[in-house]
C-alpha cells in the first residue's frame, strides 16, 4: 500500500467521523441557525424614496481598485507598494440595490406618479386611488395634505385594511406633508409608529424629532447645524450628530426585530434621501462617510438637457432661457450629492434584508423600492423641481422581490402609484372597505411577459409660482393639468389651454411635442376622448384598457373599421 493511499484513507476516514462526531449534536451546539417564523403567510417591506429618478439605479462612478501586487512581489519585498500598479474601473454607485432588488427581482420598466408631488404621491400609495378621488391634491393648505387625508382616509387605507387582516404594521420616516402639525396620536392602522415629526417639506437630515408612538422626541442632532459646518454637525462622530438615513435603518431594524413571531409585518420606511437640505444651497446632506466620494460624476446630457428649442412646447415653457455654466455646474453638484446620499440608503437596503436573513423571514418576504417623484436636472431648461408631467417628473424606479418572482426580470406592463395598495392587498389576502382605482401588479412581477393594454391617468392640482433658489431661477413651475399615459403616447392638457402630444417609444426625452401634427389628428382625439373617460374615473371605472390604439395617418373612419374587424 503506497505512502499516499495511506495518506487519502486516513484522511477520508477522519472526514467521516467528523461528521458523524457533528450531526450527533443537538441542535443548539451546532452553531446558530437563522429563526424561522411562524406564519406563512408573506411579510412586505416597502422602501421609498423621496425625489429620487430613474436614472439612478443605474449611475456608476469611476472608482479606485486599491493596489495589485505585481507578479514579483515576492521576490522584492522590500517594494511593498507600486504606483504603477494602481488601478480605476466603473462601479455601481447603488451596488446594494444594484445585486438584491434588480438582479435578483423584477424591474417595472413603466411605472409612474399619478401626480409628481410628495404629499400627494403618497397619498396614492397607501389608499390606491388618484389624487382627484383621495383629494390629497397639493402639499399643504386648507383641507389639503395630510388634512385632506385625514378627512377622507384616515380610517380607510392600506395600514388599516393590513392590521385589520391581521399584519404587525409598522411606519419608519417620513410620513404625510403637514402630519409634524398635528397631534402626536398615531394614527389608526399602525401598531408601531416611529415617523418623522419634523417639517417634511425642509429634508432636514440633522436636527429632525422623531413621533415614537405617540411620544415626540428632542430634536436629533444639532437643530441649529448648518452643512459643510465643522463647528456645528458635519461630522458622524459627534455625539449630537445623529444621519437621518441611518437612525431611520436602525429603527427600522429594531421594528422588525421585535415585531410578533406569530404575525405577518407590513413595514414602510421613508427615507428623506435625496431631497433638497433646506439648509443646504445645492441639494441633500449626504452622510459623512460618503462626503466627496463623487467628485467627478457628471449630468447626463440627454437630448432634452438645456433643450435648443422649445417652439414645440407651452408659452409658460418656451420663455425659459438656456441654462447658464453657473447653473448647469450647479445641476452637477447637485446630482453628486443626491447620489451620495442615496448611497446611505443603499447601504440601509443592505442592512434590511441581513435581518430578514436573519430572522429566517427573507424567502417568504415581498420587498418593494421606490420613489415618490423624479427630478429635473437640467432637462427642457429645468434645472431642479418636478411638478410637470415630462418623464424626469413622473417616470419612477420601482423594483420588486419575493417568492414567485423571476431573478432579473423586467415587466413592460405600464403601472402607477395608485397600484401599490391592490398589489399589496394580494399579497396579503387582504381586503379594503371601498374599491381601489389601481389593479395589482403582482400577475406582471410574476409572469413579466403578460401585459394588458391599459390606460394611466396623470393629474396635477397645484398652481403658484416656481421654485427661487440661490442658482436663480430655473425650478419647474407648479401648474394644473390632466394628462393620459397609453401604449407609447403621453397627451397632456394643461388648464390653460395647451396640449402636448409624445410618442414616448421613439422620443423617451420628449423633445418632439406631435400636438397639432396634422397626421397625429385622430391620434390626438382618440387620446382626449379617452382622458375624459378617466379624469373623473373612481374604482372600476379607472380600471380602463383599450382596444386598437390610431396610426399616425390613419382617418378617424379608417380607424373605426380597423377596430370593427379586429
Amino acid at each position: 500500500m503506497t505512502t499516499g493511499f495511506r495518506r487519502s484513507l486516513l484522511l477520508g476516514v477522519t472526514a467521516s467521523w467528523l461528521v458523524l462526531a457533528w450531526t450527533a449534536q443537538p441542535a443548539s451546539a451546532r452553531g446558530p441557525r437563522p429563526a424561522q417564523a411562524t406564519t406563512s403567510r408573506p411579510n412586505v417591506v416597502v422602501i421609498q424614496l423621496d425625489d429620487m429618478i430613474v436614472s439612478d439605479l443605474y449611475a456608476r462612478y469611476l472608482a479606485s481598485a486599491g493596489v495589485e501586487r505585481p507578479r514579483w512581489w515576492g521576490r522584492l519585498r522590500w517594494n511593498w507598494w507600486d504606483p504603477s500598479s494602481y488601478r480605476r474601473h466603473w462601479e455601481p454607485v447603488l451596488p446594494n440595490i444594484r445585486r438584491l432588488l434588480i438582479d435578483k427581482g423584477s424591474t417595472f420598466a413603466r411605472y409612474y406618479a399619478s401626480e409628481p408631488l410628495c404629499c400627494p404621491s403618497r397619498a396614492a400609495l397607501l389608499t390606491g386611488r388618484y389624487a382627484h378621488d383621495n383629494s390629497v391634491q397639493n402639499n399643504g393648505g386648507e383641507r389639503r395634505g395630510f388634512e385632506a387625508f385625514e378627512r377622507h382616509d384616515y380610517h380607510n387605507n392600506l395600514a388599516v385594511w393590513l392590521e385589520r387582516a391581521g399584519y404587525y404594521t409598522i411606519h419608519v420616516g417620513k410620513f404625510l406633508n403637514g402630519y409634524e402639525s398635528n397631534p402626536p396620536t398615531p394614527p389608526p392602522g399602525w401598531r408601531d409608529w416611529l415617523t418623522l415629526a419634523s417639517n417634511h417639506s425642509d429634508g432636514d437630515y440633522y436636527g429632525y424629532t422623531l413621533n415614537e408612538n405617540g411620544t415626540v422626541s428632542a430634536p436629533y442632532g444639532s437643530p441649529t447645524y448648518l452643512p459643510k459646518d465643522p463647528r456645528s454637525c458635519h461630522g458622524q462622530r459627534s455625539a449630537r450628530c445623529k444621519y437621518v438615513t441611518d437612525v431611520l435603518t436602525r429603527k427600522a431594524l429594531r421594528a422588525m426585530e421585535t415585531a410578533p413571531r406569530s404575525r405577518p409585518f407590513y413595514l414602510q420606511i421613508d427615507y428623506t434621501a435625496p431631497h433638497v437640505d433646506g439648509r443646504g444651497e445645492f441639494g441633500p446632506e449626504p452622510p459623512t462617510r460618503y462626503t466627496g466620494m463623487l467628485p467627478g460624476i457628471s449630468v447626463p446630457r440627454v437630448p432634452g438637457f438645456n433643450e435648443a428649442s422649445m417652439a414645440d412646447k407651452p408659452a409658460f415653457l418656451r420663455g425659459l432661457p438656456l441654462l447658464t455654466a453657473p447653473q448647469i455646474a450647479g445641476i452637477r453638484r447637485t446630482r453628486e450629492l443626491r447620489l451620495e446620499s442615496e448611497r446611505g440608503v443603499d447601504d440601509g437596503v443592505k442592512r434590511l434584508f441581513a435581518m430578514l436573513a436573519r430572522l429566517g423571514r427573507l424567502r417568504n418576504t415581498y420587498v418593494f423600492l421606490t420613489s415618490d417623484n423624479g427630478w429635473f436636472q437640467g432637462e427642457h431648461r429645468l434645472a431642479q423641481g418636478k411638478f410637470l408631467p415630462f418623464e424626469p417628473s413622473t417616470h419612477m424606479p420601482l423594483l420588486v422581490r419575493g417568492p414567485g418572482i423571476p431573478a432579473g426580470s423586467t415587466s413592460q406592463q405600464l403601472a402607477a402609484n395608485v397600484d401599490l395598495a391592490p398589489t399589496i392587498l394580494q399579497i396579503a389576502h387582504a381586503r379594503p372597505n371601498r374599491t381601489l382605482d389601481g389593479i395589482s401588479l403582482l400577475p406582471y412581477a410574476k409572469d413579466p411577459h403578460h401585459t394588458v393594454r391599459r390606460a394611466v391617468l396623470l393629474e396635477g392640482f397645484t398652481r403658484g409660482k416656481g421654485l427661487q433658489t440661490p442658482r436663480g431661477p430655473g425650478g419647474a413651475p407648479p401648474v394644473a393639468y390632466e394628462g393620459i399615459r397609453v401604449g407609447p403616447y403621453k397627451y397632456i392638457k394643461y388648464s390653460f389651454g395647451p396640449v402636448e402630444l409624445y410618442d414616448i417609444t421613439r422620443d423617451p426625452y420628449e423633445v418632439h411635442s406631435l400636438a397639432h401634427d396634422p397626421r397625429y389628428h385622430t391620434v390626438e382625439s382618440w387620446l382626449g376622448a379617452h382622458l375624459r373617460r378617466l379624469e373623473e374615473c373612481e374604482g372600476a371605472s379607472c380600471h380602463m384598457t383599450v382596444g386598437a390604439i390610431p396610426r399616425p395617418g390613419t382617418s378617424p373612419r379608417a380607424h373605426r373599421e380597423r377596430s370593427r374587424v379586429g
